[in-house]
């Protein structure tokens, strides 16, 4: 497994991190999602034989939060 760690400055509220969280989940290769509501951040672990770090930062854009160009906030 590897693990991708994403800034999202736009995760405003509890609804955003439950919502984005299941979108994450749903993705394929996708084994488990950790985010932090405080720091903005969002760490997800993959199977790299089903899913790649830029399909999930896609995946975060594609739901509706930009995710930072460097990483940072």
């Amino acid at each position: 497994m590897d693990t991708v760690e994403l800034s999202v400055p736009s995760l405003e509220s509890m609804k955003d991190c439950l919502d984005l969280e299941n979108a994450l989940i749903g993705m394929n290769g996708v084994a488990g999602v950790t985010i932090d509501a405080v720091a903005r951040t969002v760490s997800v672990e993959y199977d790299p034989a089903f899913g790649h770090a830029e399909a999930i930062r896609r995946g975060i854009v594609e739901s509706g939060y930009p995710v930072t160009p460097d990483g940072s906030t």
